[in-house]
């Protein structure tokens, strides 16, 4: 599916899996506060503009392997099962921040330098690729994989075992 617009998905409810898998979004992904009680799959989608999932609720886990994000690709106060980012690309700085069970970041490359929040009981960033470096903080309080990780440019990695703040929720209907 392609979106030539905006596509405004704001306070939707996705009742199972959400399939978005190689769709492109022309104009701004709008997510706000939505929640998606299955898998969400974004897998090999593009999004031109922004990509805005604040408050977004993912109590399944959140697929974006392949996904191309030359714009926004903003997640503050949303929660997630896992984030799967295997292989994808943020063209712009600052992606996230991303509070979930398990982040993936295996091989994904990020082309601007940026300062990237995460939250996570399991962290894994083998062969990410920072071409302009990365300031990674990060509180995981069990495994953080950074097997093979290269930052180009300088690259920083800021640590703290506690256990950062979950955004409240209400239960999904």
């Amino acid at each position: 599916a392609t979106f030539a617009s905006d596509a405004r998905f704001e306070h939707a409810t996705f009742a199972s899996d959400a399939k978005f898998g190689g769709a492109t979004f022309a104009g701004d992904a709008a997510f706000h506060g939505a929640t998606f009680t299955g898998d969400a799959k974004f897998g090999g989608a593009t999004f031109t503009g922004s990509a805005w999932f604040e408050r977004a609720t993912f109590t399944g886990n959140a697929w974006f392997e392949r996904a191309t994000f030359t714009g926004n690709a903003k997640f503050r106060d949303a929660i997630a099962n896992t984030y799967h980012f295997r292989t994808a690309q943020f063209h712009k700085a600052d992606p996230g921040p991303w509070v979930a069970r398990r982040v993936v970041l295996t091989e994904a490359v990020f082309h601007a330098r940026s300062r990237v929040a995460i939250a996570a009981a399991v962290i894994e960033c083998h062969r990410l690729q920072a071409h302009e470096g990365v300031h990674l903080l990060v509180q995981c309080w069990w495994v953080v994989d950074l097997t093979d990780a290269e930052g180009l440019q300088r690259t920083i990695l800021a640590y703290s075992p506690s256990k950062p703040p979950i955004p409240n929720r209400a239960a999904p209907v």
